[in-house]
């Protein structure tokens, strides 16, 4: 089985979305990540979580606010990133 190499917008929102939940203990709404990512709409966004959360990097509450969190798998990709 291959593994899908993330755009580096994906990424990008991926460290996004772990930096925050790290610093404020809680997760971001689209619109911080379209602000903090430099994202010209929260369209794009969307597109681009839901493609995380397909891979099963990251997991969302359906119909609740702010519940983005990364995946053990998101988190070990943002490990390999680094490494």
């Amino acid at each position: 089985m291959t593994t899908r190499v993330l755009s580096e917008r994906q990424a990008e929102i991926l460290r996004f979305i772990g930096d925050f939940h790290a610093e404020r203990h809680y997760a971001p709404t689209h619109r911080e990540i379209t602000a903090g990512c430099g994202i010209s709409s929260t369209s794009v966004t969307s597109y681009n979580v839901e493609i995380l959360r397909r891979a099963r990097l990251i997991l969302i509450e359906p119909g609740m606010a702010r519940t983005i969190r990364l995946t053990e798998k998101g988190w070990q990709t943002l490990e390999a990133e680094h490494a």
